[in-house]
Formats: structure tokens, sequence, C-alpha cells
């Protein structure tokens, strides 16, 4: 031993050797796991962007029903306009017509 380490007895540097393995063994351990987690997070990440390219797909489709619904709902409501039109002038048909059930909306 060199002078600058001769007040380390040989017993504590057997027991530093021993926590050495220790921790290189702990180390070894980490970086296993370290190496798992990061293959799955790789995975999830890969399933994150796929999830993410679906998730754009149905919000496009969403949009282009949506904008469907709003010209369905519009085209409704001028049908509903027309056919309440047609109604009221095919009670108008009907009551200047001579047709004998319809006596009743005769004013004459």
């Amino acid at each position: 031993m060199s002078p600058r380490y001769s007040f380390i007895s040989p017993r504590y540097s057997f027991i530093y050797l021993r926590y050495s393995f220790i921790y290189l063994r702990y180390s070894f351990i980490y970086l296993r796991y370290s190496f798992i987690y990061l293959r799955y997070s790789f995975i999830y990440l890969r399933y994150s962007f796929i999830y993410l390219r679906y998730s754009f797909i149905y919000l496009r489709y969403s949009f282009i029903y949506l904008r469907y619904s709003f010209i369905y709902f519009r085209y409704s409501f001028i049908y509903l306009r027309y056919s309440f039109i047609y109604l009221r002038y095919s009670f108008i048909y009907l009551r200047y017509s001579n047709y004998p059930l319809c006596k009743h909306f005769d004013s004459r």
C-alpha cells in the first residue's frame, strides 16, 4: 500500500470491496430494468402515435358528420316550411273545390 492510504486497514478495504460488488450488482439490475422501461416506453410511444393518428381521423370524420348534420337540419326546416305551405294550399284548393266532403269549408 502506498503511504497515502496506509491508514485504511485491510478489513475496511474488504468491506469496501464487498459493497462495491453489491453496488455493481444493483447497478446491473437497475440497468436491466431501465432497458425494460425504455423498451416499454417506446412501445407505448408507438401506440400513442397510432392512437393519435386514428383520433385525428375520427376527429376529421366527426367534423364532416357534424357539417352534414347541420346541412340536414337546415334542409329539414326548409322542407317543414314547404310542407306547411303545401298544406295551406291544399286546404285552400279543397275549400274552393266542389268536392262533397269539403262542404264544411265552404263559407258560401
